[in-house]
Parts: structure tokens; C-alpha cells; sequence
């Protein structure tokens, strides 16, 4: 835009020598400049992508340890990154020791408990012998034992039936001592079981598959940058992409002050920076709705846009391809365009200066599309009009 502007002025100066003199540069109205074009910069990208993300079942944030080189062709299934596995293989080795531990816990428990299971059985039979005898040897007349003898006897039965109440006591005691006990040790051991499923679930998430045949693409952040081998990423961060290459867009970088009239549907032409000769047409599909910096390094802001081309070559065509592109404001119409240096305005009414029969006048123009270098002027000039290019409102009746 500003070589046309320049080459609008050379003319001018061309033109109209005697009329500079009097009111500097000037600019003659003519139709053979038909559009008025936004300078835009970007890439190409593909218009359908799939994301590649750190997986989703991870509880924490992952170090990527390598990746493949981007832009490189990759087969479905093939490995395309890998997550620093060192933390779950530890734990995994860990987890399992302790569940071994817990293993041998529950096979000494388990002897311990039966020999005591054993112990109380003992003691039940025995108890039992002795109340059978006891009861063999009941004193029928009690005619033949002293009273000494008849009391003991009895007492002695009493003792033994106590005892083999106590023993089923401690049986049913000991039952519920058992079952408690080993259902502890289950639960630790189901507790190792399920970390340890957990780690072998995440390392079988530390490679990364490709979903299908693709172009590895890395993915910006909003900062503009890229993804590097060593960084930490959180669970369900898109890190690269996997373009299908039959179908490409360009994405563009417009400046917020050139955008006033940038909108979708406008026509666009796109110029490769490999092929800078070769151009390639498109239309505005999306914009976004509010402008943002592109880098660090710098607080201009730009809007994005997408933009569907006519056609895709696949052989030139890759993602990340750097481009420059015109997006045109207007395009083969027949009103006259004029620098926009020309207008001004006044009472809500816009004027340009024309040199009428050697005398400069003020002509109310109707504005069309404004660009920051030229403007379109729906009525009120004609071709070969001479317009002042920069005004000077002091200088000249009206």
C-alpha cells in the first residue's frame, strides 16, 4: 500500500506541476486503480486437525522428555513424544515391595491364626472329655459318698461346663479378631494393587501415538511460542497437531489499526513466501473478535483471521509455510479511489480540494470504503478531477 501511494503521488507530480506550486502535492482522479488492499502476514495452517494433548487419566503435570521433529511424516500408531517415565517406574517398583510385604504379612497372620484356631479346638475337645467322664462317673446314690466327696464332684462339673463356655467365648472372640484382621491386610494389599494399576496405567501413557497419518505440527501458546522437549505440561495441554493436508487455509495477522473494514466474505490474495511470484486466491472465513499480541516482544496487536483458499497444492503447501497476503477492501469497482491524506471534515460531511478553472475549491464528496492509504469516493468527483492531496484549508476561498 505504500508504494501505491507513492507511485498515486509520483503521478500527481506528474500531472499537475503548476497547480503544486500553489498548493503542493496533488493527485489526478482516475479509475485505473481499482481496490484498496490491507496488507496482512501469517502462515498457513490445515483447516481440519487433529490435537495431540498430554493424556487426560494423568493427575499431575508431565515433563515432555523428546519428541519427533516437526513437520516430519509420521504413521498412525507410530511414537511420536514421550513423557519423562522415572517417577511412576519408582513408585511402581515401590508399591509393589510393600504389597509383597503385605502378601508375607498375610501368610504369617494366617499361620498365626490358625495355630491359635487350633489351640482353642484342643482345649474345646479336652474340655469336653473331661465333662464326659465327669458326667460317666455322676454320683447316682449319695448314700455311698460323703458330703465332702458329693460336693467336689459337683463343683468339678460346674468348673468343666464354665470352662467349655468360655472356650466357645473365645472361638467366637477369636472369629471376629480373624476375619477383622485379614480383611485389613486385604484392603492394604487392594490399596497397592490399585496404585500399582494407577502407575501402569500412566506409564502406558508415557508414549504418545500418532492417531493417523499425519505431519507432525507443534502448537503455539498464546504467546506465539512452541512447545521445547523438557517443558512441563498439564494433563489435557494441546502441544501439536496432526493437519490433514488435503484442505489448507491461511491464518493471517491483521494490524488492529488497519482492520476498521476488514470483515468476513472479502476477497484475498496470498503470496507464499517460498513461491513469492505465484498467487494464490481466498476469501475471510473467520475473524477473530478481539485483538491480541503476537510477542513478547512487542505490545502491537493483531486480529486473526482464517482464510479458505481456492485451491491447495499439496506439493508447496505445508503447514507453518510463512506467507504474506492483500486483503481487498474493494476490488474492481468503478468509483474513483484517492489518498486518504486528501479528505477532511466538517460538520459531520466530508471535502476533498479540486482545482476548478485555476482556483482551489471545496467539494463535498460521499465516502465509500476507507483504507489507511487510499479511499473510495462513491459521489462528488470524476475522472481527471484534481485533488489536493494534502489540503490546505487557509490557503483558498470556498
Amino acid at each position: 500500500m505504500r508504494i501505491i501511494t507513492s507511485i498515486i503521488i509520483l503521478m500527481g507530480l506528474m500531472g499537475c506541476e503548476e497547480a503544486e506550486q500553489s498548493h503542493g502535492l496533488t493527485y489526478v482522479v482516475n479509475k485505473s486503480i481499482q481496490s484498496i488492499e490491507v496488507p496482512a502476514k501469517g502462515e498457513l495452517v490445515a483447516k481440519t486437525s487433529t490435537p495431540i494433548s498430554i493424556p487426560a487419566g494423568i493427575f499431575e503435570p508431565q515433563q515432555l522428555a523428546w519428541m519427533v521433529d516437526e513437520n516430519q511424516l509420521v504413521k498412525k500408531d507410530e511414537v511420536i513424544a514421550r513423557l519423562d517415565a522415572t517417577k511412576y517406574r519408582y513408585e511402581l517398583q515401590q508399591k509393589g515391595l510393600e504389597r509383597k510385604q503385605v502378601v508375607i504379612e498375610k501368610d504369617v497372620k494366617k499361620n498365626t491364626l490358625s495355630n491359635e484356631e487350633d489351640d482353642i479346638g484342643s482345649d474345646k475337645k479336652l474340655i469336653k472329655k473331661e465333662l464326659t467322664i465327669a458326667d460317666k462317673y455322676v454320683i447316682d446314690d449319695v448314700r455311698l459318698y460323703s458330703k465332702n466327696d458329693i460336693i467336689d464332684k459337683m463343683k468339678n462339673k460346674d468348673y468343666l461346663e464354665a470352662r467349655l463356655a468360655n472356650n466357645e467365648w473365645r472361638f467366637d472372640k477369636y472369629q471376629m479378631k480373624a476375619d477383622t484382621e485379614m480383611e485389613l491386610l486385604a484392603l492394604r494389599q487392594k490399596e497397592f494393587d490399585t496404585k500399582m494399576m494407577m502407575y501402569n496405567s500412566s506409564l502406558d501413557k508415557m508414549e504418545i501415538k500418532a492417531p493417523h497419518d499425519g505431519v507432525f505440527v507443534l502448537s503455539k501458546n498464546w504467546r506465539g511460542e512452541k512447545t521445547k522437549v523438557g517443558e512441563m505440561l498439564f494433563p489435557g495441554r494441546e502441544f501439536a497437531v496432526l493437519p490433514d493436508l488435503s484442505e489448507m487455509q491461511a491464518e493471517l495477522y491483521i494490524l488492529e489499526s488497519e482492520s476498521a473494514n476488514v470483515k468476513v466474505g472479502l476477497a484475498v490474495k496470498v503470496f507464499l513466501d517460498a513461491y513469492p511470484n505465484e498467487m494464490y486466491r481466498g476469501m475471510i472465513a473467520s475473524i477473530e473478535p478481539m485483538a491480541q499480541v503476537i510477542s513478547r516482544e512487542s505490545p502491537v496487536k493483531y486480529f486473526k483471521a482464517r482464510v479458505d483458499l481456492e485451491q491447495t497444492v499439496q506439493e508447496k503447501m505445508r503447514p507453518g509455510t510463512q506467507l504474506n497476503a492483500r486483503i481487498l477492501l474493494t476490488e474492481d469497482s468503478s468509483d474513483p479511489l484517492i489518498p486518504s491524506t486528501a479528505l477532511y471534515q466538517k460538520d459531520e460531511k466530508f471535502y476533498v480540494d479540486v482545482l476548478e478553472k485555476g482556483q482551489w475549491k471545496q467539494r463535498e464528496i460521499e465516502m465509500g470504503v476507507r483504507g489507511s492509504d487510499l479511499t473510495q469516493v462513491t459521489e462528488g468527483l470524476v475522472e481527471k478531477d484534481v485533488v489536493a492531496i494534502f489540503p490546505l484549508i487557509k490557503e483558498f476561498s470556498r
